[in-house]
């Protein structure tokens, strides 16, 4: 048996590991480097759908925040229509019982109220206005007023007319003129009334 001598056999030996380099070289450029490209290319595409879904999953939760303020808004909306404006029969009644109610309170004449409604253009509301006389002591019809002002009935003072009273001023006299809202009972009644 012959003993394998590489200083004999050196020119086949280094083609052979040439031939074996080019053809590494081949797979590597024909095979690997396309996959490594396409591999950094998924990874940017993927960087690029990740920061997009982001993106979009940022809307759609501010999208849904808005959805639930406005749900929230309706509700809060639904109960001012449902609880604090309800229909004028409801509203006439507690309207003058309130009003009455905190003139006993204070010690304040309440005259005669008069009212007066009228539609506003483009809703289902009627506006009430009140004029009430009222006559007591200074410290009486302030309180009077304020606490009109912080009725649960939603009423709005539109303006105070101060005249002086009875005694040498000590009894003063006012006109204060309300206003208040309600929903229409039936306002396809109501807006024949108006046409008719």
């Amino acid at each position: 048996m012959k003993r394998f001598d590489l200083r004999v056999h050196i020119t086949p030996v280094l083609a052979g590991l040439a031939g074996l380099l080019v053809v590494n070289l081949a797979l590597l450029l024909l095979v690997t480097q396309p996959r490594l490209s396409a591999a950094r290319n998924a990874d940017e595409t993927t960087a690029e759908l990740a920061g997009a879904v982001e993106k979009d999953v940022k809307r759609v939760d501010g999208l849904e925040s808005s959805v639930e303020e406005m749900q929230e808004s309706r509700a809060v909306l639904e109960r001012f229509f449902r609880e604090d404006l309800a229909t004028k029969k409801e509203r006439l009644v507690a309207v003058q019982r309130e009003i009455y109610g905190i003139a006993r309170t204070f010690q304040v004449e309440a005259a005669q109220l008069k009212f007066n409604h009228e539609s506003v253009v483009g809703t289902n509301l009627v506006q009430l206005t009140v004029n009430i006389p009222l006559s007591g002591g200074y410290n009486n019809l302030r309180q009077f007023i304020n606490k009109i002002e912080n009725s649960d009935l939603f009423l709005i003072i539109q303006s105070i007319q101060l005249q002086e009273g009875d005694r040498g001023g000590a009894m003063l006299n006012l006109n204060v003129r309300l206003v208040t809202y309600f929903a229409v009972e039936d306002t396809a009644r109501l807006r024949s009334r108006q046409e008719g």
